[in-house]
């Protein structure tokens, strides 16, 4: 399977993403669909990480993705990491925040898991 869907702590307050080899469009909707199931289960502020590190190929639109995304995500949805995003990924989510603006506003981008963790321990501090 492409794409999984995990709590990453046992407070429930990150939902971590975990993508490896070829990634489609209907992955990322399927993932999307995941991480909006968690993150509606429960009623305080949830982080998401993003694990793209495995990834060995996309097919589909990242754009089409980040406005699907845009329309699913609870409010509660925190800061979102993104691990070993594409300098593309960076430049279209750049753009995102114009199309996407309420999925796009909370986004950082970092190389490894343990910087993902820091950088969300930083902001809720």
């Amino acid at each position: 399977m492409p794409v999984e869907v995990i709590w990453d702590d046992d407070e429930k307050t990150i939902v971590r993403q975990i993508y490896s080899g070829v990634v489609t469009l209907e992955d990322y909707h399927s993932a999307i669909d995941d991480v909006a199931t968690l993150v509606s289960s429960v009623d305080y502020i949830v982080h998401s990480i993003m694990d793209r590190t495995a990834i060995t190929r996309t097919e589909g639109s990242f754009m089409k993705a980040m406005k699907y995304s845009d329309g699913k995500m609870p409010k509660n949805m925190g800061l979102r990491v993104i691990i070993k995003a594409s300098r593309m990924t960076e430049v279209i989510a750049n753009m995102g925040r114009y199309l996407a603006p309420d999925l796009i506003n909370n986004i950082e981008f970092v190389d490894t898991l343990e910087e993902a963790r820091n950088t969300i321990a930083k902001h809720n501090a």
